[in-house]
């Protein structure tokens, strides 16, 4: 292990010393940078834990950040380096959530937060980003970073609470991006809205203008798997007992609930999905009006699912969801 540290640190700071002799921003030393990001980048790409903690240990996040917004503050930007910086800011970062709070610290946590979310609102509003040669990968690989960061409770409860993080999120939902893009920002959202140790963290996360549309609107895609995505994260949000009312009054999201129930849809989709209606309907303020949804459509359909189903998991939680609505007060 120490045989890695050393010869670790030796490399990264072997292109630290290049990378300052590419400082200047004409197209020559441009060309040196990338290079000399393309070997970070081969040295990097792994997953060996203890290579990633002494990366870090050698202070390559802090170095590849600066690196990050020079060049997003250039007159000049460069979508190759930057790609190039952030691939390997998303591979250093492979490592545990201790050494997380590490990288963070040492590189700022205002500068690791905001500067990824920049990139984003960069990269999502170009016209038709889909189709820019780097927007989409840039983007998948920043919100990877943003998956690595959530290793770490603590960083996981601001990024909760930032709401410029979620807001990126939201402007990716709702692009044209592809799919695969999109799956990667609705990962992150499902993350972002629960954790058994920080109750309160997605409060802000459900109230983040346009998040809800976002996710009902995308949640007609055929995509299996962005319907599970956002069937868990519906399920996340409504862990918070403050936030089951605001779900319910929302219709959009009762209906997609309901139709991710259906056959065709994955088991794990159905069970994020039935698991979030359970947590809506605990809720005693929306009995009521959930027993009286479309002229009593979702309790026709709970009880078709309990006639039909077989999964046994599954039909023990349609009946727990029927049982919780049994005491409505509807007289």
């Amino acid at each position: 292990t120490e045989a890695k540290l050393t010869d670790n640190k030796y490399n990264f700071f072997l292109y630290q010393d290049t990378w300052k002799a590419g400082n200047n921003f004409d197209d020559d030393s441009k060309s040196h940078l990338i290079c000399v990001a393309e070997n970070i980048c081969k040295n990097f790409d792994h997953f060996d834990e203890y290579a990633h903690i002494a990366s870090i240990d050698n202070g390559a996040s802090e170095a590849l950040f600066s690196k990050l917004e020079i060049e997003l503050y250039s007159g000049r930007v460069s979508d190759i380096y930057v790609e190039l910086l952030v691939s390997a800011l998303e591979m250093v970062h492979r490592c545990p959530g201790t050494f997380i709070n590490v990288a963070v610290k040492s590189a700022g946590s205002e500068r690791v937060l905001q500067l990824p979310c920049k990139l984003i609102d960069k990269y999502v509003h170009f016209p038709n980003p889909q189709y820019h040669a780097h927007a989409p990968t840039i983007i998948s690989i920043v919100i990877k970073l943003f998956l690595h960061f959530t290793k770490s409770s603590n960083i996981k409860l601001k990024m909760a609470a930032d709401k410029d993080i979620i807001l990126s999120m939201v402007y990716v939902i709702k692009s044209d991006m592809e799919d695969w893009v999109k799956i990667e920002a609705i990962n992150l959202l499902a993350e972002l809205s629960y954790s058994k140790d920080l109750k309160d963290s997605n409060i802000v996360v459900i109230h983040t203008e346009g998040l809800l549309d976002a996710l009902v609107e995308c949640a007609n895609s055929y995509n299996a798997d962005i319907k599970e995505g956002i069937a868990r994260t519906f399920l996340n949000l409504g862990t918070n007992i403050e936030n089951r009312k605001f779900l319910a009054c929302k219709d959009g999201t009762i209906n997609i609930l309901l139709s991710f129930l259906s056959e065709e849809n994955s088991k794990n989709t159905k069970n994020y999905a039935i698991g979030a209606l359970g947590n809506i309907c605990a809720c005693e303020e929306n009995k009521v009006r959930l027993v009286n949804y479309e002229e009593g459509d979702l309790v026709k359909k709970l009880l078709f699912l309990i006639s039909s189903e077989r999964n046994k998991k599954f039909h023990k939680d349609v009946v727990g969801v029927l049982a919780n609505l049994s005491n409505a007060d509807i007289a």
